[in-house]
Parts: C-alpha cells; sequence; structure tokens
C-alpha cells in the first residue's frame, strides 16, 4: 500500500469509494495485475483491509486526460472487447473498477446529495483516467450496473467519447440462461438497480424493488437499458457516443476493434491489434487459460438452447405482449462507422 497518497501517480490506483465514510480506498498497483484480473472488483489481488482511506473532500482530481469508455447492457463481449484494446502502458483498460459500482449504489440512496454524486465521480474519473505513460489513455469498462450514471459520467467528464455495446434480446437471454442457476439472483438485482427513475417502471406501474422472476427480471433488465442508450444517444446526436452491435463485434472481430480504437482515440492501441485480437478471440475473457473461439462459442449457444430455448421462446413473447409496448428504444443508433 502507499504510505501516501499521490494523485498524479496511477500505480496508486482507486480500487473502491466507502460511500459511508465517503473516502477512496487506494492501492499499489501495476498493469499487469489490473490486466489479470477478470474484473476490478474484489477479485482484484490486492490487500483490501489494508488500503489507504483517503477522504474524497480532500482529493485534488488531476488534470487528466478524459478517458474513454465502454458502457455495454452485459454478458455481450464488453470484456473481451476491453482486453482487445488492453495495450499497456500506451493504453490500459479498467475493466469494471469497484469505484464506479459503489457510486452507482450511492446514486440509489436518496441521502446522497446529487451535487456530491458528481463531485465524486468528477473525481473518481479523473484519477482512474490518469494515463500509464506520457502520451497514453485509460478506457474504462464500467459494469452494466453503472450505465444509470451514464448521462452523469458524460457531463462530468466533458471530453470523453464512448462505445454503447449491446446485444438482442434473445442473445441476452440465451447469455443469462447460460448462467442458470447461480444467475437468478444476480439478474434480478440489476432489474432492482437499473429499473429506478425509468420511464419503463412508471409506465408499467411495477416496484423496481419488487422481487422479479427470471423472466422479468431478464426482460426488464434489457429493456431499462436500452431506454438508457436510447436516452443518451439522443441527446448526443453522433457526437461522443457511437453504438456497438455485439454480432457485429463477432463477425469481424480485427476490423470492429480497430474501428473502436480510432473512435475512441486509443492510437497505442493500433499497434499490435490483429495479433492481441487473434490472441484475446480465441480464449475465454475472463478465463484466460481456456480456449474459446467461435466454434467453441456457436456449440456452447446450442446446448443453452437445447435446454432452455423453451423458456427463451416465452420470456420472448411476453416481452413482446407485456414489456414491448411500454419501452422506449433508441430511435437514433449511431453505429460505429
Amino acid at each position: 500500500m502507499p504510505v501516501a497518497f499521490d494523485p498524479r501517480d496511477p500505480r496508486h490506483y482507486v480500487a473502491d469509494y466507502d460511500i459511508a465514510n465517503d473516502a477512496l480506498l487506494v492501492a499499489d498497483v501495476a498493469p499487469a495485475l489490473l490486466a489479470r484480473a477478470p474484473f476490478l472488483d474484489r477479485r482484484l489481488e490486492i490487500d483490501w483491509d489494508g488500503a489507504l482511506r483517503v477522504p474524497a473532500s480532500t482529493v485534488d482530481a488531476p488534470d487528466s486526460p478524459a478517458p474513454a469508455f465502454i458502457f455495454h447492457t452485459a454478458f455481450c463481449c464488453s470484456t473481451l472487447l476491453a482486453r482487445a484494446l488492453d495495450a499497456p502502458p500506451g493504453v490500459v483498460a479498467l475493466k469494471e473498477p469497484l469505484a464506479l459500482m459503489s457510486l452507482s449504489a450511492a446514486s440509489l440512496e436518496a441521502t446522497f446529495a446529487r451535487d456530491r454524486l458528481d463531485d465524486r465521480l468528477h473525481r473518481t474519473l479523473a484519477l482512474l483516467g490518469r494515463p500509464w505513460a506520457g502520451d497514453g489513455r485509460v478506457l474504462i469498462k464500467p459494469t452494466n450496473l453503472v450505465n444509470r450514471l451514464l448521462p452523469r459520467i458524460l457531463a462530468v467528464a466533458p471530453g470523453a467519447r464512448a462505445v454503447l455495446l449491446y446485444s438482442s434480446l434473445r442473445e441476452f437471454l440465451v447469455s443469462c440462461c447460460k448462467k442458470l442457476p447461480q444467475a437468478e439472483t444476480r439478474i434480478r438485482w440489476m432489474a432492482n438497480h437499473l429499473l429506478p427513475g425509468s420511464s419503463l417502471a412508471r409506465t408499467l406501474g411495477v416496484d423496481p424493488a419488487h422481487p422479479f422472476n427470471f423472466v422479468e427480471a431478464c426482460v426488464l433488465t434489457w429493456y431499462a437499458q436500452m431506454e438508457l442508450f436510447g436516452e443518451a444517444l439522443a441527446r448526443d446526436g453522433g457526437q461522443r457516443l457511437a453504438s456497438l452491435d455485439m454480432d457485429v463485434l463477432l463477425a469481424d472481430p480485427a476490423g470492429t476493434v480497430a474501428r473502436c480504437a480510432r473512435w475512441l482515440a486509443l492510437d497505442a492501441a493500433l499497434d499490435g491489434l490483429d495479433a492481441r485480437v487473434g490472441a484475446e478471440f480465441s480464449r475465454h475473457a475472463k478465463a484466460t487459460d481456456q480456449p474459446f473461439d467461435p466454434a467453441a462459442r456457436e456449440e456452447e449457444k446450442r446446448r443453452v438452447l437445447a435446454r432452455w430455448g423453451g423458456l427463451i421462446d416465452q420470456a420472448e413473447a411476453w416481452a413482446k405482449q407485456a414489456v414491448g409496448p411500454a419501452a422506449q428504444l433508441p430511435r437514433e443508433w449511431h453505429p460505429l462507422a
């Protein structure tokens, strides 16, 4: 752990935000450690109990370059895309930093003031965005629950660009079913986190805190995220946001990753891109010692549909009848060019 926090040094990494004590948890890290962790939550191999606690209100936000972002709807190859763009020290990818998840949780607390939320978001993003090389950039891929903060993040990081990565409802359902039974509680938690404040919840007249069943949680989670993406794309008009369908990414990995790098101004990621994409797209994004190529992905999907296809069909039918008419989908997608 650092003896004293240096807000200019990216190795003094903001591992979390302590809501109760309004403090940043800081730990010494290196890019290799960040790359090795599947996500930068409690799976990050640091001494969490020994992390330095820095009062958030006392931290001077460094003048960092605006980070690039990948916002996503979950289970749509976002970790794979982040790994393919990770080219340290020129581009360092931060996969689901816990501090942003904690701030998203804080946004649900009625006692957490909006101006305080914006201030802590600004400071945290400036610290996460510290470059690891003189002309380097940082790419942040928040967890999908941070989508509820998308407009606030764009407001406090005015120079930032983002890719909005998504999959179809059917692909989302397939991925959710693949993770059963463990996923049932997690997907319900997603719905409970993303529905508050949404037009979808108001129009349907549902309580966002309701203990939704698995199908309800999957469908409501997907549509709530589509609403958030649609609102952001409409406000932006293609200036800072570009959408990306997972199927487009998987159909042309190298070309799509290169277009993402250019859109996000991650120039260092273009060096050695083809080899890096070839390596990352041939193994499991979260268990990189395991091979996982397109053929394996299709076989996995076939097995899921063989077991859960009936449930997925029922979920799509219910979504079309009960949720779709109340939902707000993006009108202008502004796809990645």
